[in-house]
């Protein structure tokens, strides 16, 4: 068997921790990350390293707060084994002790409630704490912030008071138990059944054996603060945001069966746009409400980091096009989507342009966004069959182009998609 180079696969999980991901995600990363250290103890000079070269790699902040979860469950798991040594105790809060001076409040603050969680385990065994780490915990435990951040959050948080890195190690509780200890809604965790599926489905040779296994009992024990979803519906309104595994199946490659999705026939026509944030929010919102098509300058676009940052991988989901940001590519494609029986309808104000709350969107329509700042070139106005207008009561001449857009797809899906049936709430 091929030895595994333990410091480049530990390198890789913690580098993917500076990506944005659903909690859910972000927890089966750190725990991977612990289960190497288990495996390979010494391994952990790397987490300090990366920890103190953090500052070179984005989002380091999210680097930096999940390194501290991983170092606490590291010496909690040694703990309870009988390893843990005093000097790699005394080494973590050095390390750990570093950001909490840091100006970013996240690190600040969990650097802090790390340093007071790991300095009950020198009174679980005995041991001296050093005098410079126990003045300064024993300062951080008078400021009103961090003390009603353990005892309300932390010291009442499952995944830092019970959960054990290794024995409740399992997609099962990761990606069900554990979201329900923080009141997400039971459809956006993933289900027994689901995570069966997804186990034929996946290949991980390095995290093999009981690591990946299941069905594996759900260890953690029901406490009086789990609250479940039909608990609460009675006499309180949850936020419901996107459901993560859905997006985990993706990633995975894995066939996922959209429900009752609707999609128009809106095509989208955003070629004039160039900036990626303006074009990852428009993909976003154009999934959201059923956009069939969203033609772009260059396919590119949609490896660029300001357009992923905003689109939510809503570019796996909606189909796009790619027309050259020019004026006879341009003509041609309307032209031929005219030939389809569509119509052209242009995002301007013009002399002849008709207000959108008068406008009844044709089914098979192409919706045309200017240029950022300029708008619709005049030389293509004449190739649109007409122009609408959003009504506007202040002084300022426009809108930006992604809100001018989300507005015109928002009434183009009420008057053809959104029906008693199909409505849901975002």
């Amino acid at each position: 068997m091929e030895a595994i180079d333990v410091t480049s696969l530990l390198n890789e999980v913690m580098m993917s921790l500076t990506l944005e991901s659903q909690p859910s995600v972000r927890c089966f990363i750190e725990c991977s990350a612990c289960y190497i250290l288990s495996k390979h103890p010494d391994a952990v000079s790397l987490v300090f390293e990366m920890m103190k070269t953090s500052q070179t790699v984005a989002n380091s902040n999210a680097l930096l707060s999940a390194s501290f979860s991983i170092l606490y469950h590291h010496c909690m798991y040694l703990n309870a084994e009988k390893l843990l040594s005093k000097p790699l105790l005394d080494e973590t809060l050095q390390k750990i002790t570093l950001w909490t001076c840091s100006n970013n409040h996240n690190v600040r603050s969990f650097s802090c409630c790390c340093l007071v969680l790991l300095s009950r385990v020198y009174d679980q065994n005995s041991w001296e704490i050093p005098q410079f780490y126990k003045a300064q915990i024993d300062f951080i435990k008078e400021l009103s912030d961090y003390s009603k951040l353990l005892s309300k959050h932390l010291d009442k948080n499952v995944y830092f008071s019970k959960f054990n890195i290794i024995d409740d190690l399992c997609l099962l509780n990761i990606f069900d138990a554990l979201p329900q200890q923080f009141n997400i809604l039971e459809n956006e965790c993933v289900t027994r059944r689901e995570l069966e599926s997804f186990k034929s489905r996946m290949d991980y040779p390095v995290f093999s054996g009981n690591f990946m296994e299941l069905p594996k009992p759900v260890s953690l024990e029901q406490s009086d603060y789990i609250i479940r979803f039909k608990d609460l519906t009675e006499f309180t309104s949850l936020q419901k945001k996107i459901t993560p595994w859905q997006i985990m199946a993706t990633n995975l490659g894995i066939e996922f069966d959209r429900g009752s999705t609707v999609k128009g026939d809106l095509v989208l026509f955003a070629s004039l746009i160039s900036k990626g944030n303006n074009l990852g929010g428009l993909s976003r919102t154009g999934e959201i409400f059923g956009v069939k098509t969203m033609v772009v300058n260059n396919l590119e676009i949609l490896n660029n980091k300001d357009f992923k940052s905003l689109s939510m991988t809503s570019e796996k989901w909606i189909n796009f096009e790619e027309v050259p940001y020019d004026t006879a590519p341009t003509i041609e494609y309307f032209k031929k989507m005219k030939r389809l029986g569509y119509t052209i309808v242009g995002v301007e104000q013009a002399s002849d342009s008709v207000n959108l709350d008068k406008f009844p969107f044709p089914r098979l329509s192409v919706l045309v966004l200017g240029r950022e700042r300029d708008g619709i070139p005049v030389e293509l106005l004449r190739h649109l069959d007409v122009c609408v207008e959003i009504p506007q009561l202040g002084l300022i001449r426009s809108l930006n182009v992604h809100v001018s857009a989300s507005i015109m797809i928002w009434e183009y899906s009420k008057q053809h998609l959104f029906t008693d049936s199909s409505l849901t709430g975002a």
